[in-house]
């Protein structure tokens, strides 16, 4: 890993990403480093839109129980936004029954999928 003081001092480090120096000192490749910081930024990406998704989703289940103001203008959902939901389900349900042997949050999480389509 090498030395903290180096690591914080180098410019990558200084622009406040000291970790991309860290895979560069674990590889001394630049094209090893991009992708593992390329990984990491993907992670990071899939947990931000699950973020916002599990938010928007709650949200919107507060509204349509009036637990917000302005319930009506919140909960309003359009057909097209509909249709998408309602495929994007469909399709997160096949992935999951094909990792059915490897999963074990299968069962528990598919009756709570089922209350997000169309209402």
């Amino acid at each position: 890993m090498g030395n903290a003081d180096d690591i914080l001092g180098s410019p990558v480090g200084l622009a406040g990403y000291p970790f991309i120096q860290i895979f560069f000192n674990a590889t001394q490749s630049l094209a090893g480093t991009t992708i593992m910081v390329v990984i990491v930024l993907v992670a990071l990406t899939g947990s931000v839109v699950a973020e916002i998704a599990t938010a928007s989703r709650q949200l919107w289940s507060f509204a349509r129980d009036n637990g917000v103001p302005f319930p009506k203008t919140v909960a309003k959902v359009s057909l097209l936004s509909c249709i998408l939901r309602t495929l994007h389900n469909m399709a997160n349900s096949l992935y999951r029954s094909s990792q059915a042997p490897t999963s074990r949050s299968t069962p528990s999480s598919s009756p709570l999928l089922l209350q997000y389509y169309c209402p």
